[in-house]
């Protein structure tokens, strides 16, 4: 047994060309953006609000 087969599974899931990496990077401005737009529209909405009680 000592002609194990170990595969690293970072290897595996992270591809690294040029249309991966960008394809990433877009993804996760898109995601930015939209929690973004969430939160300014969280704010908006409690904008007036001073005190709960």
């Amino acid at each position: 047994m000592g002609d194990d087969k170990v595969i690293s599974l970072q290897s595996q899931n992270a591809p690294n060309d040029s249309l991966s990496a960008l394809l990433r990077e877009k993804a996760s401005e898109l995601l930015q953006a939209a929690i973004n737009a969430e939160c300014v529209e969280l704010l908006a909405q409690y904008a007036q609000v001073r005190d709960l009680n």
